[in-house]
């Protein structure tokens, strides 16, 4: 990430924490844009080069696809040409990125559940987040529409991520994340298995 990207990001991380700490002191109906970019040290004008409304600084939308990723990379048929193996590495670059923001990620949470207002963009952004992932396998397998294939493989793909966010979360001092990707598989394949006749 160039100089450019790097102030980029950091002004857009500024606003999101100056509104997720406005909106946890004042209430989500007492905070305007304008305490937010004044908050960061911005410009109203600024804040709308980052974010359309409010709403979007305060439900962010951390997880994303971008060209020039290992999603992209997956999406190109690699790193090892291995379906499982290249899906194991998304998910554990996901799970990276997610640590990253983990605060950011669990204060949006925390908000979202006492303003039921926000919920809409919540779900908004975790739909956007599965087709992205959906067209992913998509241009894996050459498809320029997504076929039922990869909707099972993004679903895979987002319970993996969040089934191993789960074990995390409720056992901090346990494993680190990566480390409960094999974890949930295993539980999802006993989940999946008929039972004996």
């Amino acid at each position: 990430m160039g100089l450019r990207e790097r102030k980029k990001l950091e002004r857009r991380l500024a606003l999101i924490d100056a509104a997720h700490r406005l909106v946890e002191e004042r209430g989500y109906d007492r905070v305007t844009v304008e305490d937010i970019a004044a908050a960061a040290g911005v410009s109203t004008r600024t804040f709308f080069n980052y974010f359309e409304a409010k709403d979007d600084a305060i439900v962010p939308f951390f997880m994303a696809t971008p060209e020039g990723s290992a999603a992209s990379e997956f999406a190109a048929g690699g790193p090892t040409g291995d379906l499982v193996a290249d899906l194991d590495r998304l998910v554990l670059g996901a799970l990276e990125e997610w640590r990253e923001h983990a605060e950011r990620i669990a204060t949006t949470g925390r908000l979202v559940a006492r303003y039921p207002q926000l919920l809409p963009r919540r779900v908004a952004g975790l739909e956007r987040y599965r087709v992205e992932v959906t067209e992913l396998f998509a241009r894996r397998a050459g498809r320029e529409k997504p076929g039922p294939e990869d909707i099972v493989g993004a679903l895979t793909f987002v319970h993996l991520l969040r089934g191993a966010i789960a074990f995390w979360e409720a056992d901090p001092e346990g494993r680190e994340p990566s480390r409960q990707v094999e974890r949930v598989r295993a539980l999802m394949r006993e989940l999946v298995t008929p039972p004996s006749p």
